[in-house]
C-alpha cells in the first residue's frame, strides 16, 4: 500500500461536517453530501454580481428539475444536481478570470476535485419512485 502524502495543515480545510478536506489531493472518502449542499447553498453565482442572492445550490436544483421536466433519467437528474459539486470545495471563478489564470491550471484543479467529489457521491437507494 502506498504511503499517504503528509500535507501541511494549510492544505486542508475543515468542512461543515468536520472533515479535513484537501482540495489539492481530494479523497472520495472525505466527500459528504451535507458539505456539498451547505457549500453550494452559501455560494452566490457570478461572483455575487447578481441583482439578488442566487446560490449555486439553487441553480443546481433548477438544472435537475429542468432535466426531470424534459424526461431525463434520475441518474441524469442527479448529475445535473451535482454538476457544480466541486465548487463547494474550491469555489468558482467567473469565466473571464479563468481565461487569464491558465498558467496555474485552474481547470486541472477543478477537474481533479470534481473527480474526487464524483467518486465520493453516495448513490441514493432505489425506492418505488426511482
Amino acid at each position: 500500500m502506498p504511503e499517504s502524502k503528509q500535507l501541511p495543515m494549510e492544505s486542508a480545510m475543515t468542512t461543515v461536517s468536520g472533515v479535513q478536506f484537501t482540495p489539492f489531493d481530494p479523497s472520495s472518502s472525505d466527500v459528504r453530501l451535507q458539505d456539498i449542499a451547505h457549500g453550494l447553498a452559501n455560494l452566490c453565482r457570478a461572483s455575487g454580481q447578481t441583482q439578488f442572492f442566487y446560490s449555486v445550490g439553487l441553480h443546481s436544483i433548477y438544472v435537475s428539475q429542468d432535466l426531470a421536466a424534459r424526461g431525463h433519467s434520475r441518474r441524469r437528474q442527479l448529475i445535473g444536481l451535482l454538476h457544480d459539486a466541486q465548487e463547494a470545495y474550491i469555489n468558482d471563478l467567473v469565466s473571464p478570470v479563468k481565461a487569464h489564470l491558465k498558467s496555474i491550471n485552474i481547470s486541472k484543479l477543478a477537474s481533479k476535485t470534481q473527480c474526487g467529489t464524483r467518486s465520493g457521491w453516495n448513490r441514493p437507494s432505489r425506492t418505488s419512485r426511482s
